[in-house]
């Protein structure tokens, strides 16, 4: 007998319907980690190699062996085990993974589940499920009997799932046409009878809006460059005019505009206002309105010419609505949209609105860490949608079906997708922004910044430094190293020598804080389930978390060795707190603060604060997170990487959006550039323990319009 479930602690794995429960209530999970706590589950007790894991849950792919450290990650957190713990699966170092908690109730330890592993289609995956069975039971010694019961099962499997296997699109064949050349764009979009195309690009600190012809020719501005943000752009369904909604260069004041393709005064016709899709028949659209840590968002329906507004979904508990992204189904049942967590902003889901009833439903039960540009497929029978998954540094395309929604990479390469996505008429083209990123180490003198020196050569895709520089007491510079999916620290010598890993691949794991006698190493790393603050010795031994997940972020260890800072909820309220280097006592001392860094004397945390919605530099004491000094910021100011005290204490550096590093001196003044560094947006940075040396990164974001055909 097959059986269609597994029971095990609290925990009940419904392999038909493909979903985790815990006392009955659905508990996400990634499809690729759901199959391999499936095949874990359903060899309980053995020893399960991490190639026959590959085998048989990525079938005749090629991955590295890291996914499945992720993925095994990712299960650990979705039953609330950690690394330490043995309760549910026991890593065998160097050999792969053992699932070791009792089943009960019905299926009894041992049983076979009933579905094969994702990607699997009638023969050929409940093959490579069998394989692995096979092989243990012949082992033992079983019966040919109970051998033929077992294949007889998965056929009765197949014979009543086959008419339920996805089709898949497949992106082995696809090609790529370049649309711009500037690498300067920021969205785009198709017109509907796929001859144009429209897309905004960067002009110095501002966005213009541009037409462009699919065959070729020199695009055509038609908006000017201005101070803005272009969020979301839809052709009408005549093709004559250009629905888009943007926002001010800060984020604020959302409004949709309309205007004639070929050019014309733009016409306001929503105000706070984001996002926007056409009903099928043209005559209506919908847009997201609202979505502040106080207010939630709401999706409203007008007629075209935005009269008649009717609220008709409000974003679900804890959740708000994305400002880009939304589309309507091409029989206009359903709206699909992404939604955030406004609780913590550390995960997305992508939500589906009935326009009957107004009903809002999950569609994915996927960890997305960010949801972007979504459109249907013709037939209605899915969407292809950009999306970041947790742990992940890369937005990718996928695959989502409806109504089921499973989830399956559309494509997956090195490059990023942008946030604006439509289809082609033939369904079998689309078009995008492709960004490709590349970052690099640099060392200069710091009394002669111009004289600089590259230290690391990574090719594109490599992101060296991208997300935290630290130099360390002995002369190394600790760093973060991009591994595809995920990052890791690694240190070298101040010339690029001796490039080392520090802290293993598991999770994603950024922003490395030292302290002064090079003790201790702090850093942000998901490897546990949610986001938390992590603690390293020098070597990367004895590797501790330090608060609980879901998250703790920004860590900054005060050079004494005594403190951490952190904050908690960084997207939404970002509270600032304060923990002793062993992870205890934890006091805090702010609220809407975010990036912060100890000063050298361990007593000062600058950072970034909000003051009725404004963001300022603050600095706060230590003790009780009292207000010491507050300085205005430029308009292009970027504290994300953190602030950074200069070696003295008497200044407190940060980003510029676009062109090099600010200095405050905290005795007052104005803000000043950095002499000497290339005008251009910087990365991660960091001053040598002896003040002689400065290493920063300096990175490429290029990003084009791209039409990609041939991806089914």
């Amino acid at each position: 007998m097959v059986d269609e479930k597994i029971f095990f602690d609290d925990f009940e794995i419904d392999t038909l319907k493909r979903c985790l429960l815990k006392a009955g209530r659905l508990v996400p999970l990634d499809p690729k980690a759901f199959d391999l706590l499936v095949a874990l589950a359903a060899h309980r007790g053995v020893m399960v190699s991490k190639q026959e894991l590959l085998d048989l849950v990525w079938a005749n792919q090629f991955v590295e062996e890291k996914n499945l450290t992720v993925h095994v990650t990712a299960i650990r957190r979705a039953l609330g085990e950690t690394t330490k713990e043995h309760r549910f699966i026991v890593t065998i170092p160097g050999y792969g993974y053992k699932f070791v908690a009792k089943l009960n109730g019905s299926p009894q330890n041992g049983t076979i589940p009933k579905t094969p592993l994702s990607g699997s289609s009638g023969e050929k995956g409940s093959t490579q499920f069998d394989w692995l069975t096979k092989r243990r039971l012949l082992t033992g010694g079983l019966t040919a009997v109970v051998f033929l019961a077992v294949i007889a099962g998965i056929y009765f499997w197949q014979s009543r799932r086959k008419t339920d296997v996805l089709a898949v699109p497949s992106s082995q064949n696809f090609s790529i046409k370049r649309l711009t050349t500037n690498g300067k764009a920021t969205s785009a979009v198709l017109s509907p009878d796929g001859k144009l195309f429209a897309y905004s690009r960067l002009d110095g600190e501002d966005q213009s809006l541009w037409l462009g012809h699919i065959d070729g020719g020199e695009p055509v501005q038609i908006r000017p460059p201005a101070r803005v943000i272009y969020l979301d752009f839809k052709f009408s369904p005549d093709a004559s005019s250009l629905f888009y909604s943007l926002t001010d260069d800060d984020g604020g004041n959302g409004a949709v505009f309309k205007m004639p393709v070929f050019g014309g005064l733009p016409e306001k016709i929503e105000d706070k206002a984001y996002s926007v899709t056409f009903s099928p028949s043209g005559k209506q659209f919908a847009f997201v309105r609202g979505g502040s840590a106080d207010a939630k968002s709401v999706l409203v329906v007008s007629d075209a010419d935005g009269k008649n507004e009717n609220e008709m979904a409000t974003s679900p508990d804890m959740m708000n609505f994305v400002r880009r992204g939304t589309a309507w189904s091409p029989d206009g049942s359903t709206i699909a949209i992404g939604a955030s967590r406004s609780d913590t902003n550390t995960g997305y889901e992508v939500f589906t609105i009935n326009t009957a009833d107004s009903s809002v439903k999950p569609l994915t039960n996927a960890a997305w860490s960010n949801v972007g540009a979504m459109a249907w497929l013709a037939d209605g029978s899915g969407l292809v949608m950009v999306g970041q998954k947790e742990g992940s540094t890369q937005a990718q395309l996928w695959f989502v079906s409806f109504p089921s929604g499973e989830v399956k990479h559309l494509v997956s390469d090195l490059n990023l997708y942008g946030s604006t996505i439509s289809l082609g008429k033939d369904q079998n083209s689309l078009v995008i922004v492709q960004g490709q990123v590349q970052s690099n180490i640099w060392i200069a003198p710091a009394d002669n910044l111009a004289n600089a020196k590259q230290v690391t050569f990574g090719s594109i895709g490599r992101m060296d430094g991208w997300f935290g520089i630290k130099w360390m007491a002995d002369g190394k510079i600790a760093y973060t190293a991009d591994g595809a999916e995920n990052n890791s620290i690694w240190t070298m010598n101040s010339n690029g020598s001796e490039q080392k890993q520090l802290i293993p691949f598991e999770g994603n794991n950024v922003y490395p804080s030292v302290t002064a006698d090079d003790r201790f190493i702090a850093f942000q790393s998901n490897r546990d389930g949610g986001y938390a603050v992590w603690r390293a010795n020098r070597d990367g031994t004895d590797i501790l978390r330090l608060t609980d997940t879901g998250v703790a972020a920004q860590p900054s260890i005060s050079p004494d060795g005594q403190w951490i800072v952190y904050i908690t909820n960084p997207e939404n309220s970002g509270q600032l707190w304060r923990i002793t280097i062993s992870g205890d006592d934890p006091l805090k001392l702010a609220d809407t603060v975010y990036w912060p860094q100890i000063s050298p004397d361990s007593r000062t945390v600058a950072c970034g604060y909000f003051v009725d919605g404004k963001p300022r530099l603050a600095l706060l004491s230590i003790d009780d997170g009292a207000i010491i000094k507050m300085f205005d910021l430029p308009p292009r100011a970027n504290l994300r990487l953190g602030v950074h005290w200069t070696p003295d204490g008497k200044a407190v550096t940060y980003r510029d959006w676009v062109n090099g590093i600010w200095r405050q001196d905290i005795s007052g003044g104005e803000p000043k550039r950095l002499k000497g560094l290339p005008s251009e947006k910087l990365y991660a940075y960091d001053w040598s323990p002896d003040s002689k040396f400065f290493a920063f990164t300096r990175g490429t974001e290029t990003r084009d319009v791209v039409l990609i055909s041939d991806f089914r």
